[in-house]
């Protein structure tokens, strides 16, 4: 199975990369939030908040549409 930050769609993983220079604090949290959960569920308010902040996307109103359905043919 694989984590969320595996699943993360590419143009919200590049949104991250992207940040990583000027937000490191954000980037590591969302990043380290992201490599510990499985399921959308198992995010914080604080990490799908920052996401939101910093990556842009629908947040906590839809924080599954950051990520790709998990599949286990890939």
């Amino acid at each position: 199975m694989k984590t969320l930050l595996e699943r993360l769609k590419p143009e919200y993983a590049a949104a991250l990369e992207d940040v990583r220079d000027q937000y490191e604090g954000a980037h590591g949290t969302i990043t380290k939030g992201l490599a510990e959960a499985y399921f959308v569920m198992q995010l914080t308010i604080e990490t799908v908040s920052r996401m939101s902040l910093y990556v842009g996307g629908e947040g906590l109103s839809d924080p599954w549409s950051y990520f790709d359905e998990d599949s286990d043919d890939e």
